[in-house]
């Protein structure tokens, strides 16, 4: 049997190599595994939460080699295995996740967006709407889904999901101004403006919101407007390129 110092020494190994987040849930010295799954996810979602991402995948992977069939751990791993941009991995494991458990929700919208970001928009469409169909109250989920219909063109469906997103969460400047992109594209640049309003009012310091108000004044000829939103986004934003083009192009027009 272990003495007392070497149980210490043994627990400061562990926090060295996994942190100490797994240090906590590892069973008694000698043993190999945590005592359970759900400790597995929960140092392992710990650590991701500390951004140390590549001991949370080590975490995670030790727990789907421990319970290969248990699919909450697999959605963890596909978490993480994204935040590390290997999105194929990512994808793979959510699938699993899917496979095992077809009623793990948070394992579609996860698939949903490794393939977003993987600009496999229709997978990321279909997986965003079976996500909904659990969880119909959830804001992120219809602002995802927003924005994998706009990139598809389906601008009037993306303005439907992201009206929701605000229904359901209306403090989300990025929402506010995803909608005041796709009211612009659709011709509708007073209401772009009006919606661009709302996401600087939550935010005052959200430069592509500026710059993207800026181009609907410059849509409609308002120079000056333009021009002042476009000062104002570099203000916040030195190194905003196309504010800096667009800020020329409308002083020039302004002459």
């Amino acid at each position: 049997m272990m003495g007392k110092e070497s149980v210490e020494q043994r627990m400061m190994k562990l926090q060295g190599i996994l942190g100490a987040a797994i240090a906590g849930v590892l069973m008694a010295p000698g043993a190999a595994f945590a005592q359970s799954v759900e400790q597995w996810i929960e140092a392992g979602r710990r650590l991701r939460a500390d951004g140390d991402f590549v001991r949370a995948e080590e975490v995670l992977q030790r727990a789907v080699l421990q319970y290969p069939d248990n699919s909450r751990a697999h959605a963890h791993l596909c978490n993480v295995l994204d935040d590390l941009d290997r999105l194929n991995a990512a994808q793979q494991a959510c699938q699993k996740a899917i496979a095992l458990d077809s009623q793990n929700a948070w394992a579609y919208f996860l698939l949903g967006f490794v393939a977003k970001r993987q600009g496999d928009f229709d997978v990321a469409i279909a997986n965003f709407k079976r996500f909904i169909q659990f969880e119909p109250d959830d804001a992120v989920a219809y602002s995802n889904l927003g924005q994998v219909l706009y990139e598809t063109g389906n601008v009037t469906e993306a303005i439907t999901n992201y009206n929701r997103a605000i229904q359901l969460n209306p403090d989300d400047p990025v929402v506010y101004n995803n909608l005041g992109i796709a009211l612009s594209r659709q011709g509708n640049s007073s209401q772009a403006i009006a919606t661009l309003n709302r996401a600087i009012g939550i935010n005052p310091n959200y430069a592509l919101a500026y710059y993207n108000r800026g181009n609907a004044y410059y849509r409609q000829s308002r120079w000056n407007a333009a021009i002042a939103d476009y000062e104002r986004a570099l203000q916040i934003d030195p190194n905003f390129q196309n504010a800096r083009d667009n800020l020329q192009n409308a002083r020039r027009r302004a002459r």
